[in-house]
């Protein structure tokens, strides 16, 4: 992997800020795609050959796609950059019914941006397109509907995995703490009844299920080489829970446990139906979402690979919306269902995810820097002999 360059910080470009680092990134491409570079010999072109350069690909998280893109943020009504589906209309995941962007209609309110003459206009314009000029579209090949990837990494794992086990089962609740520290104080029963009561309308994962399921976790016996969840799963001492934790989480892990809690032979003493039921669904979702996720992230991928991904994730969607009728949905909800295309169009996901970028990030961020453009500050350990 080669790296070209970093912006500068302290803090990320802002907007169309990105614009002034994208400019010298193209006018570096262009010649390279109109005149291309002649090679006087190759070790199959004895005679030389053209060679042409393009950016073909461009992979990153949701909210850098929308700078690089020059699309409109998550917050906008015009959340998407791949089809018209407004965020009013978020619950729709009828996704054959979305109407598509195209290149034309993208280039076209871009170019009205960039020639707008006052603040006002452009926001006018914005508002009504979702999208701004950027430095991309003097590529002439260039087109952000297609080459500007959904990340699964970010999209799949730290969205829509994280989202279910710690917003919809509610995996992290500090009353698993604080139950620890109520064994051994009085109860109140008036509270206790209220939690209950609770706990009928609201399905999630309770304390005492928390604490369940950390004794599941820490009895799975797995391979040296796979990297598990924290026993201690929804506590705050285990920190900030990886891309890599989240998908053995989904892939056995939760899965398992889940269904041995509240699967069908769940029958604990003193449930009702109604709260059965509810424990059920939500297994059923977390299974839906499990399989989905295996056809998504297959090492091999096909027209049926994308399909039964698409068929199983939008069995989960429209799950958790039978459950949760709601339920305050995310974009990432949304840009799940367009990942299909991007399966058909460039192959397995683990070629173009973004694990082996974001290690590289972890190992830039700990290097240490002084923050001077073109500087670098060299760290030399020494030792001395006494």
């Amino acid at each position: 992997m080669y790296l070209v360059g970093i912006i500068p910080g302290p803090r990320e470009p802002a907007l169309d800020e990105i614009n002034h680092f994208l400019r010298p990134v193209v006018d570096f491409f262009l010649p390279s795609w109109k005149d291309g570079i002649w090679f006087t010999k190759t070790i199959n072109h004895t005679a030389g050959r053209l060679s042409r350069s393009v950016i073909a690909v461009a992979v990153n998280d949701l909210p850098a796609a929308r700078k690089l893109a020059g699309r409109a943020g998550p917050t906008a009504n015009q959340m998407c950059g791949l089809c018209w589906l407004l965020k009013s209309d978020i619950a729709d995941f009828d996704w054959e019914k979305w109407r598509r962007r195209t290149l034309g209609e993208h280039k076209a309110a871009a170019e009205e941006w960039k020639n707008a003459e006052t603040k006002v206009e452009r926001d006018k314009i914005f508002k009504q397109h979702g999208v701004r000029w950027s430095e991309l579209l003097r590529l002439p090949y260039w087109d952000p509907t297609r080459f500007i990837m959904i990340n699964g990494m970010h999209n799949l794992f730290l969205g829509l995995v994280q989202h279910h086990f710690r917003g919809l089962i509610v995996i992290d609740k500090q009353a698993s703490k604080e139950l620890r520290k109520g064994q051994q104080r009085h109860v109140d029963l008036k509270d206790l009844q209220k939690g209950r009561d609770t706990l009928i309308l609201h399905p999630t994962m309770s304390a005492m299920t928390r604490l369940h399921v950390d004794e599941r976790l820490g009895n799975v016996q797995r391979p040296s080489w796979h990297r598990g969840p924290p026993k201690n799963l929804g506590d705050a001492e285990h920190g900030k829970l990886k891309a890599e934790q989240w998908k053995s989480s989904i892939e056995f892990d939760l899965p398992a446990a889940l269904m041995q809690l509240w699967g069908s032979e769940h029958t604990a003493n003193g449930s009702n139906d109604d709260r059965k039921s509810q424990w059920q669904k939500l297994v059923h979702s977390t299974m839906l979402l499990a399989i989905a996720i295996r056809w998504g992230t297959s090492h091999v991928t096909s027209p049926h690979h994308a399909q039964q991904y698409t068929r199983y994730m939008k069995a989960y969607l429209e799950c958790v919306k039978g459950i949760f009728p709601h339920h305050s949905w995310h974009p990432n909800h949304h840009a799940t269902l367009h990942i299909r295309e991007f399966l058909l169009r460039y192959g397995p996901m683990h070629g173009w995810w973004m694990f082996p970028f974001e290690r590289i990030i972890g190992a830039l961020q700990k290097t240490n820097t002084n923050y001077k453009i073109g500087e670098r500050a060299i760290h030399k350990n020494t030792k001395r002999r006494v």
